[in-house]
């Protein structure tokens, strides 16, 4: 497995820690773990800069797995 690869694991389990038993994440649950607002991640979902979500009617839900990608790939550490 590579590095990044291994990050994506980490953050999947980090999140886990805080939401387990979950698939997805609502915009609150999300808004609360990255700590930002809501309309944060409104704005970022109307830019196209933030993670990968669904829309199901009037609901979204962030897949755990593709918010933990996108943290992978967001957050550089040294």
């Amino acid at each position: 497995m590579n590095d990044f690869q291994e990050q994506i694991e980490k953050n999947m389990h980090d999140i886990r820690t805080v939401y387990p038993k979950k698939l997805t994440l609502s915009p609150k649950e999300l808004a609360n773990l990255r700590c930002i607002s809501t309309q944060t991640l409104a704005r970022e979902r109307t830019q196209g800069i933030g993670p990968a979500y669904l829309q199901k009617r009037t609901t979204i839900e962030y897949p755990i797995r593709e918010v933990a990608k996108w943290l992978a790939e967001t957050i550089k550490t040294s």
